[in-house]
């Protein structure tokens, strides 16, 4: 019983430091400092789940999914298990698989914003925007304003609906004024509908930080602004 103790001790000791490896982005040693937690205690599951976390990061994603598949013969009723493996069905190309994992999440856990700001973005990549818009409205309710803003005004877009993505962006900025990107995004849609000088205000706002902005929508919202002040 002691010798079993001990080694378990030891086992949960690899499994602290190969956690410590994972979220200093040290995959590598963090995949073979669990692998000796899982040699001396083979039923560590959070030594599975992290290195199923270090497997996805470094696109192992077969391995990966072989541990979310053991955690979840285990432990079916932990939330989190699902998500992860639903972000590496993503990795594979299985959406309708990622899709039935978190919302299988969701109903484990039906007040984390996370899992509905997460399934707003694969049904928007499905083109279902009334069930992404749905779980964005969801994510906002139960306390992640910005993000589910962030997110519905982006569904909104993608469906053609610039005005309503306008008004999520204002009300995004409105929690969230230090966003520079967002003004640039909220300018290009107020150039869509019509509305130049506010779109030409947004574009000169973004801009003037515009290191903190991606090249593509650096590139775009500088080109809108040059046509926009050319013509007015």
């Amino acid at each position: 019983m002691l010798k079993t103790w001990r080694t378990k001790r030891k086992a949960r000791r690899y499994y602290m430091d190969g956690t410590g490896e994972s979220m200093r982005g040290e995959f590598d040693e963090s995949i073979k400092t669990l692998l000796k937690a899982i040699e001396l205690d083979p039923t560590l599951l959070d030594a599975y789940f992290v290195r199923g976390i270090s497997f996805l990061e470094i696109n192992r994603n077969n391995q990966a999914l072989l541990d979310f598949n053991f955690v979840i013969q285990n432990d079916p009723d932990t939330s989190t298990n699902y998500y992860h493996r639903s972000l590496t069905y993503v990795a594979l190309g299985m959406r309708d698989k990622a899709l039935l994992d978190v919302t299988k999440a969701i109903a484990l856990d039906p007040k984390n914003p996370d899992y509905y700001k997460y399934r707003c973005i694969l049904y928007d990549g499905m083109e279902d925007y009334k069930l992404a818009i749905a779980d964005a409205t969801m994510a906002i309710k139960f306390g992640d304003a910005t993000g589910g803003h962030n997110n519905r005004a982006i569904v909104y877009e993608h469906k053609g609906e610039f005005q309503a993505a306008i008004d999520d962006w204002t009300k995004f900025l409105e929690l969230d004024s230090n966003d520079i990107a967002a003004y640039c995004l909220r300018g290009i849609l107020f150039e869509k509908v019509g509305n130049i000088e506010e779109a030409i205000a947004d574009l000169k706002k973004g801009l003037k930080k515009k290191d903190e902005i991606d090249d593509k929508l650096r590139i775009q919202s500088e080109e809108l602004l040059q046509r926009l002040e050319k013509r007015f």
